[in-house]
């Protein structure tokens, strides 16, 4: 037996070679516990898209008649020079090649020698393909390596399965029926890769943004990942891409993989702008009953905890796996997880989570990048100042819509655009982090209000939002709220880059909104609210012929805090929100 690792141009030269690549294939078919994320085709079409970004590595064994009896393809970010299982973060299942005689041996030899040629690195195995063998996790590298169980959440495709069922339970039909008042409602498998391509985009940036919300985790647009699905599915079988629609309008989004006698959920992606229906939920129900219909023996949900489990028919066990090949290393691992878990015991004490504390954490790295240390005593000296004297006025102004026809629709700025929401970035302290950002947007399209964008060069340079429909208006510059008239829409949240001010940005976003409200049936008035200092944006309000209501107000003295509203006297603001008055000491 001869074990190989080859780097650079001689992994390339192998995957270009037809022979090894028969070799390959032949290998794949007889090892028993091989995923579809470990066929050559899967990896050959990767490396494609990705060899710019990483290095191809093959760890390989031959007999003496040159048959392959193992092969751990493996990739090096060319950028970080971190390890990782070919395929990277596009794999949902990690493992080897080999048969089944030598599946221990063979992946103990190769992590040999990965540590003889990246002795300070180590190597995770996110999630292992279901069946590869294990037994090598208690020999030579017990002390040298971290195991988890992961759960793995599975749906029968047999007698046992329950999706049919479930979509005829109240709770869903109660949101199939909400989704339908939007429009027609469209179970849609995509079956060419232009139907792929085209769509493609628009589910990514909704997963992106979900992903920022709810996880802190701001994505980078990976300008390869649509060619490579793309190819993947122009030139396999392996991608099964599905969608639910409302109307021309994507609903759900749910990308799968055939993996051998099973189907893998590999990526889900769900519109704000239904999430409040839940048309993941329907979706998934019924991909599943679509799936019963066919040959698969189970639909995978793929590894992980939360929801998959509430769909799962049965959950499995599966395996995942870092490797430290310094020592040194993972003493240091080990260490540093044990001073995370004490600073993680007295934040509990505290009653902070740990999601709670990162965010905190995460608020203060984005003021410190955008503090001057100089200027730190005169704001800790003011906002001392504001506790003992502050004075606060917000005033709000209405629109007639009889003025709209001297103002011409620019037409500008992009509605509802989440690909430019996604290109927000802080340019001031003051400013909410990029996951803060993305939360108040998903909580903003949920609820159906609109966003107005304008993006030049990938830059967010100017947001603003239009309600169309607000009751009672929250004012949180002043700590107050008050009931609106009926049918009023209402703007507000404008902002404009300090690149993008002094060129009519905020004039022109303001009157596409004002059009697009007026166009709303039943719109009889259009509200604006301003703090009273800010000179520029009342200047455009009132240049636009934005009519005072009136104003609220609070002011602080000596941490003594008072809150009230005057109103013009012909306002349109209904007689029960006047004359609010509160006071109380802080």
């Amino acid at each position: 037996m001869s074990l190989n690792l080859t780097r650079k141009n001689e992994s390339q030269n192998l995957l270009e070679n037809p022979e090894f690549k028969a070799k390959w294939m032949d290998l794949h078919g007889k090892c028993p516990w091989a995923s579809l994320f470990q066929d050559v085709r899967y990896l050959e079409i990767w490396n494609r898209h990705y060899k710019n970004v990483a290095e191809f590595i093959i760890v390989y064994e031959m007999n003496k008649d040159g048959d392959l009896t193992g092969l751990f393809p493996l990739s090096r970010c060319r950028t970080t020079g971190k390890l990782s299982l070919a395929g990277d973060y596009h794999s949902e299942y990690d493992s080897w090649l080999a048969l089944r005689e030598n599946g221990d041996s063979f992946i103990n030899k190769a992590l040999l020698k990965l540590g003889e040629e990246f002795p300070d690195k180590r190597l995770q195995m996110m999630f292992i393909a279901p069946g590869s063998p294990m037994k090598w996790v208690e020999g030579k590298w017990a002390d040298q390596i971290i195991l988890k169980k992961m759960p793995r959440p599975l749906v029968a495709l047999d007698e046992h399965n329950r999706s049919a069922e479930s979509l005829r339970k109240k709770g869903n039909k109660t949101r199939i029926r909400q989704l339908k008042r939007f429009g027609e409602l469209k179970y849609k498998a995509l079956l060419s890769p232009a139907d792929l391509s085209e769509v493609f985009d628009e589910i990514e940036d909704y997963s992106r943004l979900r992903i920022s919300a709810l996880h802190n985790n701001q994505l980078e647009k990976d300008e390869n990942r649509k060619p490579f699905h793309i190819d993947l599915m122009n030139e396999t079988d392996f991608v099964y891409p599905t969608l639910l629609k409302v109307d021309d309008k994507i609903a759900s989004a749910q990308i799968c993989f055939q993996n051998r006698d099973e189907m893998l959920l590999c990526g889900t992606s769900m519109s704000p702008f239904f999430a409040k229906q839940s048309p993941s939920k329907i979706h998934l129900l019924m991909l599943g009953e679509e799936l019963s219909k066919t040959s698969f023996k189970n639909f995978d949900l793929s590894p992980g905890n939360g929801y998959k489990q509430r769909f799962a028919t049965r959950t499995e066990k599966c395996d995942s796996v870092t490797i430290f090949f310094s020592k040194s290393d993972f003493f240091r691992y080990k260490t540093k997880r044990r001073l995370v878990k004490t600073g993680q015991g007295a934040l509990e004490k505290l009653s902070i989570t740990k999601t709670r504390a990162f965010k905190l954490a995460d608020k203060v790295r984005h003021k410190l990048r955008r503090v001057k240390l100089r200027t730190i005593p005169g704001t800790i000296l003011k906002n001392i100042g504001l506790r003992i004297y502050d004075s606060k006025e917000c005033r709000m102004y209405s629109f007639d819509l009889q003025s709209l026809g001297s103002l011409e629709d620019p037409k500008q700025m992009n509605v509802d655009s989440v690909s430019d929401l996604l290109k927000y970035k802080p340019v001031e302290g003051w400013q909410d982090t990029p996951s803060q950002f993305h939360q108040k947007v998903l909580r903003n399209f949920e609820q159906g209000i609109h966003s107005y964008t304008c993006v030049e060069n990938g830059k967010l340079l100017h947001y603003g939002w239009l309600v169309e429909r607000q009751e009672i208006s929250q004012v949180t510059e002043v700590g107050q709220e008050f009931t609106l008239p009926a049918n009023t829409a209402v703007l507000f949240d404008y902002y404009t880059d300090p690149e993008g001010r002094g060129r009519g940005l905020y004039q022109n976003s303001l009157i596409q909104g004002l059009h697009d409200a007026a166009r709303i049936p039943g719109t009889e008035r259009i509200f604006i609210g301003v703090l009273a200092d800010n000179a520029a944006s009342r200047y455009v309000i009132e240049k636009l012929g934005f009519k005072y209501e009136g104003s609220l107000f609070k002011k602080t003295v000596l941490g003594r805090i008072s809150k009230w509203q005057n109103w013009y006297p012909k306002s349109q603001i209904k007689e029960e929100t006047l004359n609010l008055e509160e006071s109380y000491s802080t």
